[in-house]
């Protein structure tokens, strides 16, 4: 509930207590399960190498009980600190695994919630088709079980058609999503990122420069005060947008800046 909050501090020194009393009445679950709880806000919180420590010890203690549900959820989210480190194939893997360990005990938040990353990351690596049944997939599992996670999905949706070049359902997807936002910006923030990240990638695609520019600053604002994921990807955009738009100068800055962050973080997706 913290870490929903956009209170970050609370949410660890929170997971960090339920770690302890995990550990006096030797309830593994809990442990397994609060470790990945604080990995998140870690990783949220820029610190990835802390964050990829607490969730392998999350798997490994998950592990050792046979508990599917644990493993499925400290494999998943590694995953995405994999791909944020460059790593497509290990977060493709990652991802993967996950999901056969969720199938198997019917766990279904994996299914709404790596099957959409997992579809992200083969559209970047260049499988289209792969991406799509992963994309259409999440989406229906969305629809059906979880509606609050419908701006996510839809922020992916809307990427993949601005990549594939059909902008007019891409447009579509992103007036969908925007409209399911919550008012709250911090609740489940990656949301948030996707889909501005989508708004960003229509705009470059309609030659709309300015307007992209301005999208890309003004949305890489509110990410900053979320978290420190994805603040590079709106730097990077904005730069480009800049570039595109004849303002070399101004461009250079930006993605000066936007290598920095990313450098920081250790994120080579973006680098």
């Amino acid at each position: 509930a913290y870490r929903e909050a956009g209170l970050l501090e609370r949410a660890r020194q929170a997971a960090i207590r339920a770690t302890e009393l995990a550990q006096e009445i030797d309830n593994k679950p809990i442990g397994a399960n609060s470790r990945s709880q604080r990995a998140m806000v870690e990783f949220m919180d820029g610190n990835y190498d802390t964050a990829m420590r607490l969730w392998t010890e999350a798997n490994g203690i998950a592990e050792s009980i046979y508990n599917f549900w644990g493993r499925s959820m400290a494999i998943g989210l590694s995953a995405s600190l994999r791909f944020e480190r460059g790593d497509l194939g290990a977060a493709i893997q990652g991802w993967e695994e996950s999901l056969r360990l969720a199938e198997a005990v019917g766990f279904l938040s994996p299914a709404a919630i790596y099957r959409g990353d997992l579809g992200w990351c083969y559209l970047t690596v260049g499988a289209g088709e792969q991406a799509d049944q992963h994309f259409e997939a999440t989406h229906t599992v969305i629809d059906a079980r979880f509606p609050f996670w419908r701006p996510w999905i839809l922020g992916h949706l809307s990427r993949a058609a601005t990549a594939h070049g059909t902008l007019d359902l891409a447009a579509t997807y992103l007036a969908q999503a925007e409209e399911a936002l919550p008012a709250r910006t911090e609740f489940f923030p990656f949301q948030q990122a996707h889909v501005g990240l989508a708004a960003v990638e229509l705009k470059l695609a309609w030659h709309d420069y300015a307007g992209a520019a301005a999208e890309a600053c003004a949305r890489g604002d509110v990410q900053r005060g979320l978290m420190r994921p994805y603040v590079a990807d709106f730097e990077y955009l904005e730069g480009e947008a800049l570039r595109l738009s004849g303002a070399l100068e101004a461009a250079v800055r930006t993605l000066s800046r936007a290598r920095a962050t990313a450098s920081a973080l250790g994120g080579r997706r973006i680098l």
